[in-house]
């Protein structure tokens, strides 16, 4: 199963460090948490001085846990989900992994943004790649609904869709199919996603 210190360090990458850009919705953010959440969550110090081991817990506790991706049995998958659940929040998250999921097993689990037992079970038999694949679809198009209902977050959009395309870890298959799979879905996107939709 799954383990949540693995999937950290993909997360921190994705997210960097301190950030304060003008026209960024997140606002003031380090480790690409807000002040809103560092705030709810106890924090009272200065954003740049935010402590790993605070966000690590946050990450944990509000995006990791609600989504049980410790139930998950691929952690190249529950690391994409982690990074989802931070970047969209966790219901939406839900809602892209069980559209995903939804493309590849039958019968189809409901679109709740709650995971439980009948999405985990899909989550878990479903394959590994083709899973992946999907996810990458689903953050691909969330980021072009984003933008084409807020055009002011285009200059988001490249940076975005880097992110959507990125696959956590070696998949099974060993590193050629990992390294496949990333060719073939960075030219997929190339082509079918030259600027927002």
């Amino acid at each position: 199963m799954a383990n949540f210190a693995a999937a950290l360090p993909y997360l921190i990458q994705n997210e960097g460090g301190y950030s304060n850009q003008p026209g960024d919705k997140g606002g003031e953010t380090m480790y690409g948490i807000t002040v809103s959440t560092a705030r709810k969550y106890g924090y009272t110090g200065p954003m740049a001085s935010l402590p790993l081991n605070v966000a690590s817990a946050i990450f944990q506790e509000w995006y990791w846990n609600p989504l049980y991706l410790d139930s998950v049995s691929s952690q190249s998958v529950a690391t994409k989900l982690l990074d989802m659940s931070a970047n969209f929040g966790p219901g939406t998250a839900a809602k892209l992994a069980q559209s995903a999921v939804n493309t590849l097993v039958d019968p189809p689990v409901d679109i709740d943004g709650g995971i439980g037992t009948d999405t985990l079970d899909s989550l878990n038999t479903a394959d590994e790649r083709d899973l992946l694949a999907a996810l990458v679809q689903a953050c691909v198009d969330r980021y072009q609904q984003i933008v084409a209902e807020d055009p002011s977050q285009e200059k988001w959009y490249q940076g975005w869709m880097n992110r959507a395309s990125k696959i956590p870890g070696i998949v099974a298959g060993g590193i050629g199919t990992s390294v496949l799979l990333l060719i073939g879905l960075g030219l997929f996107l190339l082509f079918r996603n030259r600027g927002p939709a």
